[in-house]
């Protein structure tokens, strides 16, 4: 993938990790590779499955999460976001 075209992915990743609503996970799991790793202070998965477990988990345990994106940094092969989330549990 250009680095064009990695950042467009990414940048449609930012907007709808963002605006993620339980009702729109399935929207976020298109978006993603299928070997995806994901990687949090509190997870590290890979695959889809994985993703879709931690979301869902989240979803259930806390109380109107949300995303913010501060920062996309982009390669050839890989994007990087700095986000910062918020909610209560």
């Amino acid at each position: 993938m250009s680095p064009n075209k990695t950042m467009m992915a990414a940048t449609q990743y930012a907007e709808a990790f963002s605006q993620l609503e339980p009702d729109g996970l399935d929207r976020l799991i298109e978006l993603v590779a299928e070997d995806i790793t994901f990687s949090d202070p509190f997870n590290t998965v890979r695959g889809k499955d994985g993703f879709r477990r931690i979301f869902s988990h989240m979803f259930e345990t806390c109380h109107e999460p949300r995303f913010t994106v501060s920062d996309i940094a982009c390669g050839k092969e890989a994007a990087y976001l700095r986000w910062r989330m918020t909610g209560r549990l």
